[in-house]
């Protein structure tokens, strides 16, 4: 009776010491059109939404110790940005080509091209509204805003900015035809 006591502890001291592992926790897969930390998330906050008759932007803002309205607010301000930058961007580039030809008998070429891009964005939104909000795992809170274009001071808005676009563009032109007589007149009458 001994050895069958014996027995029986030598075995379930062995099945007790076997390397089966446990199962590991899944992690759920996720294949949507938009995932933020593999969490399927809604499609305007990675795309900025597409909404008819809107000009729309995502902000984003990490939690703060300031609370959640805080949080709204700055993502809303970020988004508001985008949106600024959409209707209204004021380019002031200078493009300019030189080519001269250098020594006697060679046919060198220098060439220089220098490309200038400045853009800053001042808009009055008019009308600007959260469409949708979306809070991620980690607390980061994305909001969709928007600002309705067929809103009668968007439309004017938009129209002035393409106004203004229009007399950069010649003022830079006089600005530059105005330096060229300048160098010209110099050249010429060496002052």
């Amino acid at each position: 009776m001994k050895k069958i006591i014996l027995a029986t502890g030598i075995a379930l001291l062995f099945l007790g010491c076997s390397s089966k592992e446990a199962p590991k926790p899944t992690t759920p897969q996720v294949s949507g059109e938009c995932v933020i930390q593999n969490t399927e998330a809604p499609k305007w906050v990675c795309t900025g939404g597409d909404i008819k008759d809107y000009v729309t932007a995502v902000g984003s803002a990490k939690p703060t110790p300031l609370g959640f309205s805080f949080q709204r607010s700055e993502a809303m301000a970020i988004a508001r940005d985008e949106i600024a930058k959409q209707l209204q961007i004021k380019v002031k580039n200078m493009f300019k080509n030189y080519m001269a030809t250098t020594g006697a008998n060679t046919d060198s070429v220098e060439k220089a091209t220098q490309y200038v891009s400045k853009q800053l964005a001042k808009q009055t939104l008019i009308g600007s509204k959260q469409l949708n909000m979306w809070i991620a795992p980690d607390k980061t809170l994305y909001v969709l805003v928007g600002v309705p274009l067929n809103a009668q001071k968007a439309k004017e808005v938009i129209k002035s900015s393409l106004h203004n676009q229009e007399a950069l563009w010649q003022q830079i032109q006089a600005d530059k035809a105005q330096k060229e007589l300048d160098k010209e007149i110099e050249k010429e009458f060496g002052n």
